[in-house]
């Protein structure tokens, strides 16, 4: 376990060295000349977007890997979490039914596609509505610690 925990270590560290240098080649060549050379962003975006996509691949791998195995290893866990990934679904799918896909001007004078429009409505509303049961959660939490006194 020792050694997996040392190449990760340098595994992380060349990931690290080479983002670097790809934002330090992005900051030479400077926004104006990145924005009119296609060459430009396939060599310096371009792999800076494939890093960020990989990384967040294993993210969301490692979440998924060591959620389904605490959900093995302790089954009544499970049972104790269904309550709030339920609540988590209904919340998307009410999202999900208020979200609006007509195309919206951008700044740039032209309109977003259908499904640009659709998935920032989308995450939009998802925000809301997280954001509002947050505030409720923490307003009620507040009055029941004041009746407690």
């Amino acid at each position: 376990m020792k050694k997996l925990s040392k190449v990760l270590t340098w595994i992380a560290l060349a990931v690290g060295v080479v983002s670097l240098i790809l934002v330090g080649m992005m900051w030479g060549q400077g926004d104006d000349a990145i924005a009119a050379s296609q060459e430009l962003q396939s060599s310096t975006i371009a792999p800076l977007f494939a890093i960020t996509w990989a990384l967040f691949g294993i993210a969301a791998g490692a979440i998924v890997f060591f959620v389904l195995r605490t959900w093995v290893k302790n089954p009544k866990s499970l049972v104790v979490a269904l309550p709030y990934i339920i609540g988590f679904i209904v919340v998307l799918g009410v999202a999900y039914l208020l979200t609006d896909s007509n195309p919206t001007l951008l700044s740039n004078g032209k309109y977003s596609t259908e499904s640009d429009s659709f998935i920032a409505d989308f995450g939009i509303w998802a925000t809301y509505i997280l954001g509002a049961i947050t505030v409720l959660c923490v307003v009620f939490g507040g009055f029941l610690k004041s009746l407690k006194k």
